[in-house]
């Protein structure tokens, strides 16, 4: 799925970095959807994953969401809109942020054509895609249940 206009934060795109000592190197990105950005479609996509996976009906995965998280039954949801949680990220007020990653170098284009190929040209550098860039973003969801940690999260397929 395509995700709608974000802000880019926390970019490492170019070279991955391992979340912690021992893990596997990914790619990520943090994707900030400025308020009143319709995220209806990214939400729906991400519970039918989880209804799918947990064989519970949305009411009950919605109810699991809001747990604390360390209890066993807490469904991990991927979008970060507690006003706290954003106001101490630095992230405009009312914002929702998304976190992605991948294993797989992504593909980031720009919005421009090549003027040979028609196609969107490669970026290179990241000088060209860094931190507050207005991006867009293939995605993918993936539920979990993994050493004890369960819920959603989107894989980054590429980024314009």
């Amino acid at each position: 799925m395509r995700t709608p206009e974000a802000v880019l934060s926390w970019p490492k795109l170019f070279v991955p970095e391992a979340p912690k000592p021992g893990d596997k190197p990914v790619y990520s990105c943090t994707l900030v959807f400025l308020p009143d950005t319709d995220l209806s479609d990214m939400k729906k996509t991400a519970m039918a994953a989880l209804v799918e996976k947990f064989k519970l009906e949305a009411s009950e995965i919605a109810e699991r969401t809001k747990l604390d998280s360390e209890d066993p039954d807490f469904i991990r949801w991927p979008f970060m809109d507690n006003p706290k949680k954003i106001a101490k990220k630095g992230y405009p007020e009312g914002s929702t942020a998304v976190n992605v990653k991948t294993y797989q170098k992504p593909g980031i284009v720009t919005q421009y054509a090549d003027p040979v190929t028609g196609k969107p040209m490669p970026i290179q550098s990241e000088e060209d895609c860094k931190y507050g860039s207005v991006v867009m973003a293939t995605v993918g969801e993936n539920a979990y249940d993994k050493k004890g940690n369960k819920g959603v999260s989107f894989w980054l397929n590429n980024m314009q």
